[in-house]
């Protein structure tokens, strides 16, 4: 007779099969992966070191003065109830406008000030603490990654273009395009999208049980905004390393500076403005953001919140509205004859202003501030006894 199986053991079983073709077609890609990378280090190795030092010193010239300390602050701000806060006043407009819980307004904002990392961040922050679903996460990270302004302004358009004027407009372009990418990105009706939390009102008693002090949060906010800025520079590294070779062996002309922007933003727009490229390509390439961007933002989250494909696809439809939106300020406010310079090339040493710019400056100030208050009147005084108990406790013991 024939053994007849269950339904659920059918199931069951064809589930198991299904995984195992999916690993077997993922290996041999990551195989791939893995052997052109060694070959890479194993043939070209002081093209890969110098391709990993460029990369080093885009981090530490560029990326740690001005994301490190808006990473801090948008963490900080949701571990200490304060986006709540905030969110309470924003919450009828943020609903009407995104569909979106009041308290995702300081994230959206520390995004357009802060850099691509800190938005999604900061997203994952109101992830784990409950104050937003997985769905609002989702369609939070279509929109909430934009380039900062200490990037845009200090970078790109005075070091890179040689012009404020040019890295207004671009900083324009992407704040608009972003605004108009999360009306988009609503979501299909209020109700279903609500806190995991609904009974528990902003404010009270059970739920403030679940923010920290203001010393415990800017401890904690610090720890996690040096893990992410640590997975933030490897990716740099690597893909600044990738790019050294598509900018070395690629011909010459448009094609290795699209190359590099596709793979890394910073690099890439250093070599969009070896070349004759109009504003809104600049724009464009923000907008995209590059993989190594990319790559920083989906290793955040462990569990996805998005699907790899759909979150590039946004990327790149981010890109796009950046560069009609960029287009469009470049024809209402055409630049003056003195900022002609802004489209000329441009192949001298950068000097980055990003540690010295206001906003990086604004988010240090803010981070001292909470510092200092967090050491209350409260806790000095309560030094001096615990300082007493401890010296007569060791009087005793002597004793």
């Amino acid at each position: 007779m024939e053994n007849i199986q269950p339904a659920h053991i059918k199931s069951g079983n064809t589930k198991k099969l299904q995984e195992k073709s999916l690993k077997k077609k993922n290996r041999l890609p990551a195989c791939f992966f893995a052997l052109a990378f060694a070959s890479l280090l194993c043939i070209y190795p002081e093209d890969c070191a110098k391709g990993a030092l460029r990369g080093v010193e885009c981090c530490l010239q560029v990326l740690i003065p001005s994301l490190f300390p808006f990473m801090i602050l948008g963490i900080f701000t949701v571990q200490t109830g304060a986006a709540a806060a905030v969110g309470k006043l924003m919450e009828r407009p943020f609903r009407f406008l995104f569909r979106l819980p009041g308290c995702a307004a300081p994230v959206l904002f520390m995004s357009m000030i802060g850099g691509y990392p800190v938005g999604p961040r900061s997203t994952l922050s109101l992830l784990e603490s409950g104050q937003i679903t997985k769905e609002e996460a989702g369609r939070m990270l279509c929109f909430c990654v934009n380039a900062g302004p200490a990037f845009v302004l200090s970078i790109v358009g005075s070091g890179y273009l040689k012009s404020s004027y040019a890295g207004l407009l671009l900083l324009g372009g992407q704040l608009l395009s972003c605004c108009l990418l999360g009306l988009l990105c609503r979501g299909k009706s209020c109700k279903k999208s609500c806190p995991q939390k609904p009974t528990k009102r902003i404010g009270s008693p059970e739920n403030e049980k679940s923010y920290l002090p203001i010393g415990e949060a800017l401890i904690r906010s610090t720890e996690a905004a040096l893990r992410s800025m640590a997975s933030t520079c490897a990716f740099v590294i690597l893909f600044g390393m990738l790019s050294y070779f598509a900018v070395s062996y690629l011909p010459e002309g448009t094609l290795p500076a699209a190359a590099t922007a596709f793979l890394e933003v910073t690099q890439g727009c250093y070599e969009l403005s070896k070349e004759e490229i109009p504003l809104w390509g600049y724009a464009l390439a923000l907008g995209w953001g590059g993989l190594s961007v990319q790559f920083q933002i989906l290793s955040l989250f462990r569990e996805p919140v998005l699907s790899p494909w759909k979150f590039r696809i946004f990327r790149l439809l981010h890109g796009l509205l950046a560069a009609a939106c960029t287009l469009g300020l470049t024809k209402l406010f055409p630049p003056s004859p003195l900022a002609e310079e802004t489209f000329s090339n441009f192949s001298g040493i950068l000097t980055p202003a990003a540690p010295v710019s206001p906003a990086a400056a604004i988010a240090l100030v803010a981070l001292c501030a909470v510092f200092l208050l967090s050491l209350t009147q409260e806790r000095f005084a309560a030094a001096p006894g615990s300082l007493l108990k401890h010296i007569s406790r060791n009087r005793h013991s002597i004793r």
